[in-house]
């Protein structure tokens, strides 16, 4: 800044003053382009730089621009992609055009990038998220993205370059895509197989479980395939899209009054055909219970109370007597129980137990013992032995009494 006189010989100020100035930088916009399509360029970085020295840098947005705010001067501004420079713009002069009070200059910046879009879908046109896809050239290594919840992915690629696209599921491969020469945009469409998924249900035998329902449910979406009703080899054919899918078999049990699930379990749908065996361990089983006193006698008409863990915790599903062998049957369908036992009334044992195989459950009950077909309690028992011994003995000192006296009197009349 230069301060004159506008006046010769010159004008004498008599006070002196002070001004502040205040230096206001100049806001510039760069729009980075595709040099063929002129379309808008994203996730570009943009490198300022005053002759060698880098003053400034930052990367476009969605539409393709990015702002600086620099002094007046001259800048070059380089574009990079996966840090190789893609565009340039040499020597520019920044001075400003006043807009509403504000310094603004716009550029634009051509770059030798292309941009991909690519979709993939199911054989049904949904779209899938979650996809895993790399893309492959000689000029980077794998640059790895993910579909959002449209099933898309849109990317900057060099051009003049070759790719190689490789979609996985997973981590599972299912589709590689070659591109050659890549110099425009492009929209790519990949569409996901579909296979066979062959399911065989077995119960806890080994034999085919007939009419049970089996619903497979797709990962991450939790979307149904199915249900299906097993026939009578216990087996079901169900088409599902390459992926990662849920197997829950389930029926309605009559002794449980509910809808049960039989088993679940996860696999990876990556062969077409797909075989996979599920046992359903806690179907068919045979349960029992078994309730002895403390000699190993079976109790007869002790109460069992049967309940199986639901959702909403333990629910009673029966109330049992044992028969004259101490013993009662359970449902034949296993899974989370827990069984009480009372006798004359009285709870004597609770057991809470997972059954998954046939078994007989006993309890060993040791305040009882079975005389005559009934239960007593060992304290009664031993009462009554006690009282018992005390009439046999009063008895034979009230016999050994009545021997002695007639002894005496034998000898008397002697």
């Amino acid at each position: 800044m230069t301060l004159s006189n506008a006046t010769t010989p010159g004008t004498v100020k008599p006070i002196p003053d002070v001004q502040n100035f205040t230096v206001i930088e100049i806001i510039v916009y760069l729009n980075a382009t595709n040099k063929y399509d002129k379309r808008p360029l994203a996730d570009v970085s943009v490198s300022v730089f005053s002759g060698q020295t880098p003053v400034a840098s930052g990367e476009t947005n969605k539409t393709g621009l990015v702002d600086f705010q620099l002094d007046r001067g001259n800048y070059t501004f380089r574009a990079f992609w996966e840090g190789v420079q893609v565009g340039i713009l040499e020597n520019q002069s920044v001075t400003g055009e006043a807009i509403k009070y504000v310094l603004q200059r716009t550029f634009n910046i051509t770059c030798e990038l292309a941009h991909v879009t690519i979709a993939i879908n199911d054989e049904a046109g949904h779209p899938l998220p979650f996809i895993n896809v790399t893309l492959t050239s000689n000029k980077t290594g794998p640059l790895p993205f993910e579909t959002d919840y449209t099933g898309t992915i849109s990317t900057n690629t060099f051009t003049n370059t070759s790719y190689t696209i490789e979609a996985r599921r997973y981590g599972h491969l299912f589709n590689t895509t070659p591109i050659e020469n890549l110099t425009v945009t492009r929209w790519i469409s990949i569409t996901c197989p579909t296979y066979t998924l062959f399911v065989h249900v077995l119960d806890s035998k080994g034999l085919p479980l007939r009419n049970v329902q089996v619903g497979v449910y797709e990962w991450s979406s939790e979307r149904i395939t199915g249900p299906k009703t097993t026939n009578e080899l216990g087996s079901v054919l169900l088409d599902c899209t390459f992926g990662r899918y849920k197997i829950k078999v389930y029926n309605y049990s009559a002794e449980l009054k509910r809808t049960v699930v039989l088993n679940e379990t996860v696999i990876d749908l990556i062969k077409d055909p797909f075989f996979f065996v599920i046992h359903c361990k806690i179907s068919n089983l045979d349960l029992s219970v078994l309730v002895v006193d403390y000699f190993g006698q079976p109790i007869p008409n002790a109460e069992i109370k049967v309940e199986w863990e639901f959702e909403e915790g333990y629910v009673n599903i029966a109330d049992l007597k044992t028969g004259l062998d101490g013993t009662a049957f359970l449902p034949k369908i296993g899974g989370n129980y827990r069984i009480s036992v009372y006798v004359m009334g009285k709870l004597c044992e609770t057991k809470t137990l997972h059954l998954d195989e046939s078994k007989v459950i006993e309890f060993k009950i040791d305040k009882f013992v079975v005389v005559g077909g009934h239960p007593l309690e060992v304290t009664q028992l031993v009462a009554c032995v006690s009282l018992g011994m005390l009439v046999v003995l009063f008895g034979l000192a009230l016999i050994y009494r009545r021997l002695r006296l007639r002894k005496v009197s034998e000898e008397k009349s002697l």
